[in-house]
Order: structure tokens, then C-alpha cells, then sequence
């Protein structure tokens, strides 16, 4: 970090990690002895932990970030005690003019840059003097520091009700989807049910006796492996996972373009208004990114690999 890129408020000072706390690696916890239930979490180099134990060796209200592996440098902050493992760096012994919690907030806020620490092709790591090295900004005021946490801390927590309430909903939509889709609703605007409608059995299961069964033969395909060096300012836009957004077709997520001529040298991959998209990697976890897309277009779009 060049310091002169940098524009210090009145009262802060720009500080090394390694110069506020002990910045002490973890112990490799054998596998076979960690369940999936325990008192404990063992923490490593992932995100969540690597399981259970009836053992630990960090206390609670520790910061942590990972070591080795994909998530190397990620800022986890532990309630409980815990067990550090092999891939887990713990920051104890915090300066007495630090705050624990105002520490976290300004980690998990340079994430990214820690992250960006990382060496190793095979398995990524980031080495303890490096992370001794990284440097942040705090104020010298242990009050304003506290009051800096709390409101960050508060926004942590609405962030983490709003998305407990996104997924209570989604379960809530799934249900219904369910149902409306088996059963569908009444001249009365209700969900049928077989206590008050007559049903019929199909290779589907019971369905309403108005309803058919049809089957429909669909062609399900892939997208096509596109170069990069074919690419281009403008011209026919490619359509990649991430224009699969909030279970909508997004073409201003980094688009990208491909000659005109190319719907006719690749006929197979050229997307028609009505054609169903799913993405195929990439989308576990990411709530943003939708599996499956209808799509509503005015001109031809090509389809890339992995949709």
C-alpha cells in the first residue's frame, strides 16, 4: 500500500496488523475425529466450518482469517470458543488501544485486499508475513472507534434479518408454487383441493379432472465455447451466466459482443424469443443468480458455454 495514495483523517493513523495483535496460526485438527454436531466449530480456510468438536484451543470473540485454500482471507469473527485449524490465522492479544469489534469492521471491510494477498496456483495462501504487513486505518479515539462498530454491526444485523426474510419467503413462494401448479384455483380465486373438487390420477400424480396431461418434447442444449479473440465493440451480444440475474435476463451486466456473421457460422447457439436459459456452474450459494430464465427478446442473442 503506497501511503501517499492515501488521505489520512485528523486523529487516525494508519497501522500494520502485525503491530497490534499476535497474529498466531492454527493446528491441524485430524478429520476423522470432527462430526457434523459438537460444542465447537472448527474453523480452517473455508467459510463455514470444517466441523464439530468437544475440543478447542481460541476463545471466544476472536477475529479470524483464512489461510490456505478458495476462501484464503476471508474476515470471520467467532462468538464462541473455537478450534483454530491448520488453514485459520486468529488475532489475539489485541493492542489496549484497539477495539475488537472496530477491528473486524475495518478487516472485513479491506476483504478483498487480503484476499488479493494470496500466492500458490495449487492451493492459495496467504503467508503470516504478509498479513502482518497489511495496513488500515484507525482513529485513535477508542469512543469513536466503538461507535463506528456499533453502527456497522447494526447494519450487519439488518442485512442478516433482510436475508433470513428473503429466504423465508422463497420457501413460502416454493409451496405455493407447488400447490398452484397441481392444483391450480377455482372459479373462486381458491387452491383446489380434493375435499371440495374431484382429481383424476396421471403420470404426474393427481391433477384437477378438468386438467390433461401433455407431453412435450423439448431440445435441451448447450452453449458454444466462444474465443475471447473473437470478440468485439458491438454486434450480436453473447449471453453468459452472469447475465442470468435475479431470475431475469440482464444484457447491461458486462456485455459483450461477437461479429453479426457469427448466428450464421453457429445457427445451433442463436437464442429465440420464448427459449428457456439455465445456467449450469457457478450458482450455488448465490442467491442473485437466477437457474432458470424465459427470455423476451427483439433481436438474436448467442448462447455461451456453461447456459
Amino acid at each position: 500500500m503506497e501511503r501517499n495514495q492515501i488521505d489520512i483523517p485528523e486523529g487516525w493513523r494508519l497501522k500494520k496488523l502485525g503491530s497490534v495483535c499476535r497474529i498466531k496460526k492454527g493446528v491441524q485438527f485430524n478429520k476423522v475425529e470432527l462430526s457434523d454436531s459438537g460444542m465447537f466449530p472448527c474453523i480452517n480456510g473455508g467459510i463455514e466450518p470444517s466441523g464439530y468438536s468437544d475440543l478447542w484451543n481460541t476463545i471466544e470473540n476472536t477475529i479470524t482469517i483464512s489461510e490456505g485454500g478458495n476462501s484464503c482471507g476471508y474476515v470471520n469473527f467467532l462468538t464462541t470458543k473455537f478450534w483454530s485449524g491448520g488453514h485459520c490465522y486468529s488475532l489475539l492479544d489485541l493492542d489496549k488501544n484497539l477495539e475488537n469489534d472496530f477491528l473486524y469492521q475495518a478487516l472485513k471491510g479491506r476483504q478483498s485486499l487480503i484476499m488479493d494477498l494470496r500466492v500458490g496456483s495449487g492451493l492459495p495462501n496467504i503467508q503470516q508475513k504478509a498479513i502482518k504487513e497489511f495496513e488500515f486505518l484507525s482513529p485513535e479515539s477508542k469512543s469513536e472507534q466503538t461507535q463506528i462498530a456499533s453502527i456497522l454491526s447494526k447494519v450487519d444485523e439488518a442485512i442478516s434479518q433482510t436475508e433470513q426474510l428473503i429466504a423465508k419467503y422463497t420457501r413460502i413462494k416454493t409451496g405455493l408454487m407447488q400447490d398452484l401448479l397441481t392444483k391450480g384455483i377455482d372459479e373462486h380465486g381458491n387452491i383446489r383441493s380434493e375435499a371440495t373438487h374431484e382429481f383424476k390420477d396421471s403420470p404426474l400424480g393427481r391433477i384437477p379432472k378438468e386438467w390433461e396431461h401433455l407431453r412435450r418434447y423439448v431440445i435441451i442444449t448447450g452453449g458454444y465455447a466462444f474465443k475471447s479473440r473473437d470478440f468485439t465493440e458491438d454486434g450480436l451480444q453473447l449471453i453468459r451466466m452472469g447475465n442470468l440475474y435475479n431470475n431475469q435476463l440482464s444484457l447491461n451486466r458486462d456485455p459483450v459482443f461477437l461479429p453479426k456473421d457469427f448466428q450464421f457460422k453457429h445457427p445451433n447457439f442463436v437464442l429465440k424469443n420464448g427459449d428457456l436459459i439455465m445456467s449450469m456452474t457457478g450458482t450455488s450459494g448465490k442467491r442473485d443468480y437466477g437457474f432458470t430464465v424465459q427470455i423476451e427478446i427483439e433481436k438474436p442473442l448467442l448462447l455461451n458455454q456453461r447456459v
